[in-house]
């Protein structure tokens, strides 16, 4: 069985869950920012939504970030990450923190009290979380931390599909479906990553582990055929850089 894990090519997945999705927020982000000129309540819109999907983003990546040392944590008994974790749960809390302090100056064209509702599901998601950390510093098994900063994660990106809606500019829109793509890229790359740091500290692993793992794998190849079958020759090029 470690044999197999080894195939999976742990570094590569690194990698590719810090480095590709990051760089194509900036490209996307200036693709966006290119048809912001436009003077009209979509190009408001969509000026909201770049916003709003980067705090979101921020959420996604610092709890995944956290699961990762949480799982490595865990798989050790306790021996490993115990101040990583804690450092992480404060860039994790003020991602969350960022995203709570937006107010309607900050918009230019959606209602706060709309993302407000849109952010429901986000909320339910947290409301666990500082359950969750108990049970992961006591070591309990019955922790489920894996599970519940994957929900918190699923939630933030379900967010900014929620969001688009109301833009109606379709190239705009396109990019922004692009940028979730890479983003559960991303999401499952680090579902990976935090499946293998626990078994990597524990030395050890099972066939339903190991059967998880290659279903995020699969999980992540349909979004990034997804990406490549609809993104444009600017985004494809920077994600063949590493893809190949």
């Amino acid at each position: 069985m470690r044999s197999l894990l080894k195939k999976l090519q742990f570094s590569q997945l690194l990698l590719l869950a810090s480095i590709l999705p990051m760089l194509l927020v900036f490209v996307v982000t200036s693709l966006f920012v290119a048809q912001l000129t436009k003077e009209n309540s979509d190009a408001n819109y969509s000026y909201d939504a770049i916003i709003i999907a980067r705090l979101l983003d921020n959420i996604a990546h610092n709890h995944a970030v956290e699961r990762g040392l949480t799982a490595g944590f865990l798989g050790s008994q306790g021996r490993q990450n115990k101040n990583a974790i804690s450092e992480q749960r404060k860039k994790s809390d003020a991602a969350i923190q960022a995203l709570n302090q937006l107010s309607q100056q900050d918009l230019r064209g959606f209602d706060i009290r709309y993302i407000t509702e849109a952010l429901a599901p986000l909320n339910v998601a947290l409301e666990n979380k500082e359950n969750t950390r108990a049970l992961v510093d006591t070591l309990s098994p019955n922790n489920k931390a894996f599970e519940h900063y994957s929900t918190i994660n699923a939630a933030a990106l379900d967010v900014i599909k929620t969001i688009s809606v109301h833009i109606k500019d379709g190239e705009i829109l396109h990019h922004l479906d692009d940028f979730v793509n890479m983003l559960w890229v991303k999401e499952h790359a680090g579902q990976i990553r935090g499946k293998l740091n626990g078994v990597f500290a524990r030395g050890n692993t099972n066939v339903a582990e190991y059967f998880k793992i290659v279903e995020f794998l699969h999980s992540e190849e349909r979004h990034l055929h997804d990406f490549y079958r609809f993104s444009d020759p600017i985004e494809k090029e920077l994600a063949n850089k590493y893809y190949g």
